[in-house]
């Protein structure tokens, strides 16, 4: 072999075992990563068994947001805030912010609207009308609204449940109301049944007592005898004739001691003023004297007052006005305008700045003479009935009332209103339940109260009824209460059209009633201690209103139809 080959032969040797080498080591390299594949699977498999179980235990706790998500949150929630201020602070025309001056100052429209003063007025150039609601609007109607900054605070809730606390008042209010009439209805039928019951006992013992028709007459004839002794006697002193108009027009009548003269409500003679006033009648003889137009409208009721040396008229009527005037001069004061028809008014006699008027709708108004713009309360804004009031009668402060108060009688029912000097307010008191009332008058020396209702089917004649108002403790309750106690009533005629005015009237320590009877068209005067007929006043119509006076020693009485006025003096 020679040398040359014996190179070759050891190179390829070589060379073949460090291919095998190679090869070996690449083997090796190879194999190394499929045992960490293995080795890095079941770990996997292992950890993904306590993945499992740990995503269990994170479900069931709440998950909570992150830092960055609150952060996130409370930007977004400012920069709504801001977002809602600006557009609160920016004009909705050209959603610039507002100034306190200049072009672009904060003005409004009647509607309320807000915007920039020389963008709304080239709005209303254009188009008259409010950006916002449609609203017609004009130049003139823009406001300027002095302020730095405006920033509106949301009280909805608050005036929604003050709304709902009002609301639970006056039905609360109401409530007690209709209790007191059920109880005052209850306490009527009671009355009225033990009043049966006396009189059943009364004929009882008459028909017991009396053996015969001769006992009868003989009884009779005393009862006549009895009344002949229980006359007075009045003459007529002057009858006057108000006016000759046709449709007639007189109503009420009053008695001007400072003045000494007659008063009595009258529409005007002269056709060129129409309206109705006030005729002044000269006491001392009789004559007519001034006219003084008031109303446009027939008048209702007047009311009297003395303050400083002069005397002031106080007149309603159905034009929906009531009016001061100082009957002295013959000057109108002041006029107040009311919602609805006036049928009543009164002074307040304790403090004459304030007076009362009942309207057709059954409301009570209260006025104060030093506010001549409107009224400044409703009495009886949560009122049951809507019937017209009748009468007003003002109760003075008495030993038998501590507090005064206004005795309301309306077409269905009468209530005393007792004044609180402390809070303004007045505690309506339910007296009497009765239907057609057509008047009420108060004796305030004695405190007894007349009641006249007309016929119904359950009473067919006219019933003047006399009651003495009383004040009683409630043992229930702390409060005050007031009640009616019956003392003697009257039948009149089966007829009575008119919304007639009876008095009571006190002559010599004793009581007495002058009514009106229609259907013999006169006035009678009985006595309130036993009931029965004193005198018999005739006029020739209907009579209307009756007032009695007295002066000096003498006592008078008056009449008023719808065309005359007559005056009686007592023998």
């Amino acid at each position: 072999m020679s040398l040359f080959t014996f190179g070759q032969n050891f190179g390829s040797v070589l060379s073949n075992s460090a291919t095998n080498s190679d090869t070996n080591e690449l083997g090796l390299l190879n194999q190394e990563p499929d045992e960490v594949i293995e080795l890095n699977e079941n770990e996997e498999e292992e950890n993904g068994e306590d993945d499992d179980s740990f995503n269990e235990l994170r479900a069931k706790i709440p998950r909570l947001n992150s830092d960055s998500d609150i952060k996130d949150s409370k930007a977004n929630n400012k920069e709504n805030e801001e977002s809602e201020a600006v557009e609160e602070e920016t004009c909705s025309i050209c959603l610039e912010p507002w100034t306190n001056s200049g072009a672009h100052r904060l003005v409004c429209l009647k509607c309320g609207h807000l915007f920039g003063e020389a963008c709304i007025e080239r709005w209303i150039k254009n188009v008259p009308k409010c950006p916002q609601c449609n609203r017609q609007s004009k130049r003139s109607d823009i406001r300027r609204i002095y302020a730095k900054s405006i920033k509106v605070i949301d009280t909805s809730e608050l005036e929604k449940a003050l709304k709902d606390l009002e609301n639970e008042k006056q039905l609360r209010k109401k409530s007690e109301i209709e209790i007191s009439e059920f109880k005052l209805r209850f306490q009527l039928v009671r009355d009225e049944l033990s009043i049966l019951q006396q009189r059943y006992n009364t004929l009882m013992d008459k028909f017991n007592s009396v053996g015969n028709d001769h006992n009868t007459t003989s009884t009779q004839r005393s009862i006549l005898l009895s009344d002949k002794t229980n006359k007075m006697n009045f003459s007529q002193e002057k009858m006057i004739q108000l006016t000759d108009n046709a449709n007639g027009g007189c109503r009420v009548l009053s008695f001007s001691l400072k003045n000494l003269a007659l008063l009595a409500s009258q529409p005007s003679n002269t056709p060129m003023f129409p309206g109705f006033g006030i005729k002044k009648i000269n006491f001392l003889d009789y004559k007519l004297s001034q006219y003084v137009p008031i109303h446009s409208k027939l008048i209702r009721d007047m009311s009297l007052c003395s303050q400083y040396n002069d005397e002031i008229l106080l007149t309603c009527s159905l034009d929906k006005t009531i009016k001061l005037t100082n009957i002295t001069s013959n000057r109108p004061i002041h006029s107040y305008e009311c919602p609805h028809p006036i049928w009543s008014c009164v002074f307040n006699q304790d403090n004459p700045f304030y007076f009362y008027a009942g309207l057709a709708n059954g409301h009570v108004l209260l006025f104060d003479r030093r506010k001549i713009d409107r009224h400044v309360q409703i009495l009886n804004s949560d009122m049951s009935s809507f019937s017209p009031v009748c009468n007003l009668n003002y109760v003075p402060r008495s030993e038998n009332f501590a507090k005064p108060g206004l005795l309301v009688a309306q077409l269905d029912k009468i209530a005393f209103y007792e004044s609180n000097e402390s809070s303004e307010d007045f505690a309506c008191h339910s007296l009497l339940m009765e239907s057609n009332i057509m008047s009420c008058s108060i004796e305030t020396n004695t405190g007894h109260v007349l009641v006249s209702t007309r016929p119904t089917q359950k009473y067919p004649t006219v019933r003047h009824i006399v009651y003495e108002f009383l004040k009683k403790n409630n043992p229930e309750t702390t409060e005050s209460c007031y009640a009616l106690n019956y003392i003697q009533s009257y039948n009149g005629s089966r007829v009575q059209k008119m919304l007639a005015r009876s008095r009571l009237f006190c002559l010599e320590s004793q009581l007495y009633a002058s009514v009106p009877c229609e259907s013999s068209k006169s006035a009678i005067i009985w006595d309130v201690t036993n009931g029965e007929t004193c005198c018999k006043l005739s006029n020739q119509n209907d009579i209307l209103d009756i007032y009695p006076f007295g002066y000096k020693d003498n006592f008078y009485l008056s009449t008023l139809t719808e065309k005359q006025l007559r005056i009686f003096r007592k023998n």
